[in-house]
């Protein structure tokens, strides 16, 4: 894109029309279903994670930070690719905006799969059960954060002040993500088969249930690890497969359904990662329970009311 282009009409070739028109409007009602269901799924995720107690834990602050940086996503990137969309159905092209949004957007996308990496590496190495690993927060995973952040902001302005557009910075991220999870999963699995082995060998521990009840099966682990990859696909594969083969320019309809599809999973994101464990499904539970109860107050004194009006009616009546 020429950012020193500020015309304000489309070149025709990228003007929704016909059935690019309808194309157009079917994507913008995607956008904005998953917007509205974006910060659903966030506003959850923030009350289960900040009403959680156990505020000591290296996973709760690396979760913060990607709700942090879904919020951008969803409140940010989300709507300006609304207004994007309805201006070129207008064929209007809006440069200042388009701008706004490539920036809001990379970073956003760094700092989220920066967090996503330190997660799976949280993950990983706590797992494996190496170097004295606490699950803990400390100063250095603190420190971490502050450094994911701020390569966010150096990632982006050498993205867009260098024009980078066939090279994706975020692939050693997703790749250690990827390797990070797998070592996951083998190690629990690793784990389950041994306990496995000495449950049989023991009859006292087979005879006891309820030891063997408390451990977390390998299935739920296994898709909540795929459920997490796949959005993790999702968000980068668009750009990467649309950047590296040069598939259009940023103000076609392939751009527009390719941004999008980056963008769906902060609507899943936050949601994913809190159900995966335990601690947070219960405060989700505890939270969504809270409202249920609040909403039936509501109902049953919104009755009362209705039939004090109703008896005073009648009495004025007779």
């Amino acid at each position: 894109m020429n950012i020193t282009d500020h015309s304000s009409k489309c070149p025709p070739e990228f003007s929704f029309i016909g059935d690019y028109a309808s194309s157009a409007r079917i994507l913008l009602g995607i956008n904005v279903l998953f917007c509205f269901i974006a910060i659903l799924g966030n506003v959850m995720a923030s009350m289960a994670v900040f009403s959680t107690r156990r505020l000591n834990l290296s996973y709760h602050y690396f979760l913060s930070s990607l709700i942090v940086a879904e919020l951008m996503v969803t409140l940010g990137c989300q709507p300006l690719l609304i207004a994007l969309i309805l201006a070129q159905l207008n064929s209007t092209c809006l440069p200042a905006l388009q701008l706004t949004f490539r920036i809001v957007a990379t970073f956003a996308s760094y700092a989220s799969h920066g967090t996503v990496t330190l997660i799976a590496l949280d993950r990983c190495i706590y797992v494996c059960g190496k170097f004295n690993y606490t699950n803990t927060i400390t100063s250095r995973k603190k420190m971490a954060i502050v450094i994911v952040w701020v390569m966010a902001g150096v990632m982006c302005g050498i993205k867009l002040g260098l024009d980078i557009k066939y090279m994706s910075m975020r692939f050693p991220l997703v790749v250690t993500s990827f390797l990070s999870y797998a070592t996951v999963y083998h190690q629990i699995s690793l784990q389950q088969e041994n306990r496995s082995q000495s449950s049989h060998e023991n009859a006292a521990e087979q005879r006891n249930p309820a030891q063997n009840g408390n451990e977390t099966p390998t299935w739920p682990v296994a898709c909540g690890i795929i459920t997490i990859l796949v959005l993790l696909l999702l968000r980068f594969l668009p750009t990467f497969l649309f950047n590296t083969l040069k598939l259009g320019k940023r103000f076609g309809l392939l751009y527009y359904t390719m941004a999008t599809t980056g963008l769906i999973p902060s609507a899943l994101y936050p949601v994913v990662y809190c159900l995966c464990y335990r601690n947070y499904r219960r405060s989700l539970k505890r939270v969504c329970s809270r409202f249920k109860h609040k909403e039936t107050e509501e109902t049953l004194s919104r009755d009362v009311v209705g039939q004090e009006l109703q008896s005073s009616i009648n009495s004025a009546a007779f």
